[in-house]
């Protein structure tokens, strides 16, 4: 049995890559902003966003885990809203 300790470590390389993954979608979400404010497109799209969260969570291995994917994708996406809004106004 691994110990707490370990566990941890494998824990913070992942957060470590996951750190890294989001900086690049932040990146592309401001380019997304970047777009939307060209063409006149909310920033907020419900459709999409749905239609995101369901292929997230239908890429799980375990079914168990969908809830919580949900919620961290959600955040996600929220971070991203926010981020696109003040593109939007500057």
């Amino acid at each position: 049995m691994r110990t707490i300790e370990e566990i941890r470590k494998d824990i913070d390389k992942i957060d470590a890559s996951l750190v890294s993954l989001l900086e690049k979608r932040l990146a592309l979400s401001e380019e997304i902003a970047m777009a939307k404010k060209e063409t006149g497109k909310a920033v907020y799209d419900p459709k999409r966003e749905e239609e995101k969260l369901a292929a997230v969570c239908g890429q799980l291995q375990e079914d168990r885990y969908a809830p919580a994917l949900r919620q961290i994708f959600t955040g996600i996406m929220d971070a991203g809203k926010v981020l696109q809004e003040e593109i939007r106004w500057r």
